[in-house]
């Protein structure tokens, strides 16, 4: 699957630099979202992730943008509240209240 790195800055802070931004992804990897490499697109850098058939919630920006969450260490008490949290690792992720899941 293909996710646009600024489709994914909507969520993520993710690094500009490309070596910040190879970290990242491999950070991804790291974390079971397999990124196979960093393609360059009319719409800047985009994410070429490999999808498993039993982890349906990585096929969406949102859910990579958890998976980002969860590899930072972002805690979801901490990203509560609508705003966005800095987490050690440099990636900051917004959550919004929402009610229900």
């Amino acid at each position: 699957m293909k996710i646009p790195v600024a489709w994914l800055r909507e969520y993520v802070d993710v690094p500009e630099e490309t070596a910040a931004l190879e970290a990242f992804a491999d950070a991804l990897t790291m974390a079971g979202l397999e990124v196979e490499e960093i393609q360059s697109t009319p719409a800047g850098p985009t994410f070429y992730t490999k999808i498993t058939p039993n982890r349906g919630d990585w096929a969406s920006v949102y859910g990579t943008a958890r998976e980002a969450s969860a590899a930072f260490s972002i805690s979801e008490a901490a990203a509560e509240g609508g705003y966005g949290h800095r987490a050690g690792g440099g990636a900051a992720v917004r959550f919004r209240p929402g009610g229900g899941c």
